[in-house]
């Protein structure tokens, strides 16, 4: 893989973890703050957002690993994997998605998918420079 490829994915991934996390501090923020409580729906949501996005850093390590070392070619699970992914970040925020998993979009949710819209973005050109390190 050539080496401006790892240095962009891993800018990406860097970008990607960074929109996480403050994602995260939003909605616990958010969460602490209130009384409500989350509905099953949107804790399945978040279930799967979160998920999607578990193997980040381990993208970034293997990433920064391949730039040290000049592996030329990514480990074919973690590939798959962040494919996987990625591309089921990307799908989980829109509306059909959700319907079809039997999830009720709350504001909460409509909300959540809108502010996690630069981060399927992101998502989806880690997607394309992983696709073509294939």
């Amino acid at each position: 893989m050539e080496k401006e490829k790892i240095d962009e994915l891993i800018a990406l991934c860097l970008e990607a973890a960074h929109y996480q996390v403050c994602f995260s501090r939003n909605v616990f923020r958010y969460e602490t703050g209130n009384t409500a409580k989350f509905s099953k729906d949107e804790k399945r949501f978040l279930f799967i957002v979160f998920d999607a996005l578990h193997n980040l850093p381990e993208l970034t390590k293997h990433l920064l690993k391949a730039k040290e070392e000049k592996i030329g070619k990514l480990d074919d699970f973690l590939h798959r994997l962040a494919n996987m992914n990625m591309n089921t970040l990307q799908t989980i925020l829109t509306e059909s998605a959700q319907e079809s998993l039997n999830i009720k979009r709350t504001n909460k949710i409509e909300a959540w998918s809108h502010e996690l819209q630069n981060l399927a973005t992101i998502c989806k050109q880690i997607n394309i420079l992983l696709a073509d390190s294939a």
